[in-house]
């Protein structure tokens, strides 16, 4: 009884309505946490995800517990992202594995990196040919993160994993609020222009402006990095 009072008492606070939601208890506080994290409250956002992760008694969503990692990321809290994204994993959560990977890539451990990544592939396999929006979220997502850990080391083999996530962009428009995720990625633009400049003004200049737009309010010191790089390319006034 008396967790139930606190459970009623907390979505009063946060203004949730169980009543509109046919979803589990978790699920439901997932979706609003989403909802505030979209808009940019990351602090309701963590209240929110927070609850729900609590409320998965059956510890079988890892949605939630990568939507943790995500909040957390976001936040430069590493250590904490990282272990949510390892729950995730272990609740067979498959965007862990970029989690865990985007994790790695900021600390420079670039093998470690591209050790998840290439461990999802080998998941899907050599042949796998994605036919549902999750499964194309999938490939988009692990595609474009080999791009961007591969940048340094292979460039042209990089830009070739950033263009098929790309020719899957187009495909994913109605994805990305499904299961409290966004899909699109500033970064992998970013790394496309950086690439592109050496073969095509055309093309680079395309992708910083797509770099630009999608860039986060909150930026952390490579997304600084790439704003001023972006708007000088593009000749616009830096901020």
């Amino acid at each position: 009884m008396h967790k139930t009072l606190v459970v009623i008492c907390f979505l009063l606070a946060v203004g949730g309505v169980i009543a509109v939601s046919n979803d589990p208890l978790s699920a439901y506080l997932n979706n609003k946490g989403f909802d505030a994290y979209v808009s940019g409250d990351n602090s309701r956002a963590l209240q929110l995800y927070s609850a729900g992760y609590a409320l998965d008694l059956d510890r079988d969503d890892g949605i939630i517990a990568y939507n943790l990692g995500r909040l957390h990321e976001d936040n430069q809290d590493l250590s904490r992202a990282r272990k949510f994204y390892e729950i995730a994993l272990e609740r067979d959560a498959f965007p862990g594995f970029w989690g865990a990977a985007r994790v790695h890539y900021t600390l420079e451990n670039y093998d470690i990196a591209d050790f998840f990544l290439n461990t999802a592939l080998i998941e899907l396999g050599d042949d796998f040919e994605p036919t549902t929006k999750e499964e194309s979220y999938h490939v988009y997502y692990l595609s474009g993160m080999k791009g961007v850990v591969l940048e340094k080391s292979d460039p042209a083999e990089a830009l070739e994993y950033l263009e098929i996530a790309f020719a899957l962009e187009s495909n994913l428009n109605s994805y990305e609020r499904e299961e409290g995720r966004v899909y699109r990625e500033a970064e992998f633009h970013c790394v496309a222009a950086k690439l592109y400049e050496s073969q095509s003004q055309g093309k680079a200049l395309e992708q910083w402006e797509e770099c630009l737009r999608l860039l986060p309010s909150s930026l952390t010191a490579r997304g600084r990095e790439y704003k001023e790089r972006a708007q000088k390319a593009l000749n616009e006034p830096q901020q």
